[in-house]
């Protein structure tokens, strides 16, 4: 069985946490420069956030059970006899969800937000999906300033992985062939991070898979105009992507 979506992303972290721990050996013994502190101290950013990001996709799948089974209550019609349901577990409950995405939405429109919290919660698990995935962005350009250094000898002025990416030599080249698929999974992350900066009308989007875990919770949102028009979701397999890339892009550096 694959492993559910927050187990990959504590895997993820945890791969990082042991990337930094071996760049931080090979820092203080060769006493490498200022792009390499910037690296580390970008990195252990996402490492101290990364609690706050999975207690709140933690909190939501709670609160999402929360909202379903008062649905149902409210709603018996929806299901017929909600009380047979009463002890399932908060899993069952959105499985149960999934099997009745239809339904829920018109009944919810028909009754509105029983609890009249989604907005504060959605908007908690959303702000964390933001703050996570600037995070790994500014982590990037920490990245991008050691593979300059340890390739070419000198870190540019204008220093950001955007341009090490869009500029052909051998820093490119470099990173393209030690960390495969790098270069395409960043511009899925630039255009990630801009769509969520324009952004409006945030929902949550539930679980993708049917069987998936509970704790698989993205965040639905919509750009009105622009180059990003249209609706665009978040998950929490975006978020393990980019820091496992990271972490490979720091083995790559260190030679591990």
């Amino acid at each position: 069985m694959d492993p559910s979506p927050i187990d990959r992303f504590d895997a993820a972290v945890e791969q990082l946490r042991r990337a930094l721990d071996g760049f931080g050996e090979v820092n203080a013994r060769d006493h490498l420069g200022h792009s390499r502190a910037r690296l580390a101290e970008t990195g252990e950013d996402l490492i101290a956030f990364a609690p706050v990001f999975r207690e709140e996709q933690l909190r939501a799948a709670h609160m999402n059970a929360a909202e379903i089974r008062s649905l149902a209550e409210a709603a018996p019609n929806l299901i017929g006899r909600a009380g047979e349901l009463a002890e399932q577990t908060p899993e069952q409950w959105i499985a149960w969800a999934r099997d009745h995405e239809t339904e829920i939405a018109a009944e919810l429109a028909r009754i509105g937000d029983i609890h009249g919290q989604r907005p504060r919660w959605t908007r908690r698990l959303h702000s964390t999906y933001k703050a996570m995935l600037y995070l790994i962005r500014a982590h990037q350009d920490g990245l991008a300033g050691s593979v300059y250094e340890l390739i070419l000898g000198y870190v540019p002025s204008r220093l950001s992985m955007a341009n090490l990416a869009n500029r052909a030599g051998e820093q490119h080249d470099w990173l393209e062939q030690q960390v495969p698929g790098y270069f395409e999974w960043f511009g899925v992350l630039r255009e990630r991070r801009n769509q969520l900066k324009e952004g409006l009308v945030v929902h949550l989007r539930g679980a993708r898979h049917p069987g998936s875990h509970p704790v698989d919770l993205g965040t639905a949102f919509t750009v009105p105009e622009g180059k990003y028009e249209g609706h665009h979701e978040v998950r929490v397999e975006d978020v393990a992507d980019g820091i496992e890339y990271s972490a490979r892009v720091i083995a790559a550096i260190t030679g591990r």
